[in-house]
């Protein structure tokens, strides 16, 4: 006959069990953190819709001259570049193509997240414009890819990274009819 143990015996073996398999797991299975990676660039989206002037009506000037303001809202993945933009007179038509708004000005980085960045500026109609009907054409782009001597995104490097916008200016002379836009700029003057 075996001698029965006393309690304290019968208590302290499962609580020794209990404690040696407390032990045994007491690594904790948390796994790695998600690698994540720098977002890629995106080009610069320019919302036409809520730009303004509002894009696709003709921009009607008669007392020069004039300044006009320029909003238009974006969005861009940047990974820390800067976006710059310009505008350009005519842009596409030779000996015609000018400069109207080009100061180098940056619009620090962002996210694509970021809903409240836009390209602000203003620009002027001067009289030398007088009876005759603009294009007039935000480009805009990240700096990197800016030609800062000819206003515009690099031909090479701003390939995919370069968003567009174009208003039509027309200013009229006294008693000319601002409806009429016979001296627009039409695409048979574009050279192939």
């Amino acid at each position: 006959m075996r001698p029965e143990p006393c309690a304290r015996h019968r208590l302290a073996l499962p609580s020794l069990c209990l404690s040696a398999l407390s032990a045994l797991s007491s690594g904790c299975l948390v796994a790695d953190p998600p690698q994540y990676e720098e977002p890629t660039t995106t080009p610069v989206f320019l919302d036409a819709a809520a730009a303004l002037p509002i894009v696709g009506r003709v921009i009607v000037e008669t007392d020069l001259p004039v300044t006009i303001d320029f909003d238009v809202p974006i969005r861009s993945e940047d990974n820390g570049e800067a976006v710059t933009f310009g505008m350009l007179q005519d842009f596409g038509f030779p000996e015609r193509t000018k400069e109207v708004f080009c100061k180098s000005v940056r619009i620090a980085p962002g996210t694509f997240d970021e809903t409240d960045r836009a390209v602000r500026f203003t620009a002027q109609a001067t009289e030398a414009m007088s009876g005759r009907c603009y294009q007039l054409t935000l480009l805009v782009s990240h700096e990197n890819n800016w030609d800062s001597l000819r206003c515009r995104p690099d031909l090479i490097r701003g390939v995919g990274d370069t968003s567009m916008i174009t208003w039509w200016l027309n200013v009229v002379r006294p008693g000319q009819n601002p409806n009429d836009l016979v001296n627009c700029p039409s695409p048979s003057e574009i050279q192939p």
